[in-house]
């Protein structure tokens, strides 16, 4: 293990890949909860960094890893206990930016799109991508605009382009019915009429 000073390696220059769930057994081993779309990338790692959220940020060589279900079972040199295991509970399990995963042309690292202005078809401003949500069979834009937050999803028929050097990305937002309290949809009423 090795310790290093916050001054020397800072959080912003760490991607997280996971987060310490729990103790796995009593030999220090850590269960940890992937938040990569790469979960097999634990077993290709000579080591990861891990913070604790506020000022500790320590360098873990890995000993060995393995797939658990949705989860991955680390053991990490200098951690031989459960209570030294527990003792790093929640704590994210990150990776120098410069070691993430190769992606595939049209992919994108969430923290890369998180901030992006977002502008629609027709040259407008629309806001900023703000959160993204990911689903089964598509992940899904939450783009804050001045009306408030407006999900899209995040498939070809709604994202024109993403252009990460400018910071941008052009999307058409969805067309969404507003309704009032007390008054029905054009849905609602079509189902209440029937055939």
């Amino acid at each position: 293990m090795t310790i290093r000073p916050r001054d020397t390696l800072s959080p912003d220059d760490l991607v997280e890949i996971g987060i310490v769930a729990r103790p796995w057994g009593v030999r220090g081993e850590v269960k940890v909860r992937p938040t990569s779309d790469i979960p097999d990338r634990f077993a290709r790692l000579a080591g990861v960094w891990l913070f604790d959220g506020r000022d500790e940020i320590r360098y873990h060589a890995l000993t060995g890893t393995r797939r658990l279900n949705d989860a991955v079972v680390l053991a990490l040199e200098g951690v031989d206990s459960r209570e030294a295991a527990e003792a790093l509970r929640n704590w994210t399990v990150s990776v120098p930016e410069g070691e993430r995963a190769p992606l595939n042309e049209d992919e994108y690292y969430i923290d890369n799109l998180i901030g992006l202005e977002v502008w629609g078809r027709t040259g407008e401003s629309l806001g900023r991508l703000t959160r993204v949500f990911q689903g089964a069979a598509q992940d899904v834009f939450e783009i804050t605009t001045a009306d408030g937050p407006v999900l899209v999803p995040a498939v070809a028929a709604w994202i024109d382009t993403i252009d990460l050097d400018a910071g941008r990305m052009v999307v058409e937002l969805p067309i969404v019915e507003e309704v009032r309290p007390g008054e029905e949809t054009a849905l609602e009423e079509s189902v209440e009429e029937g055939p």
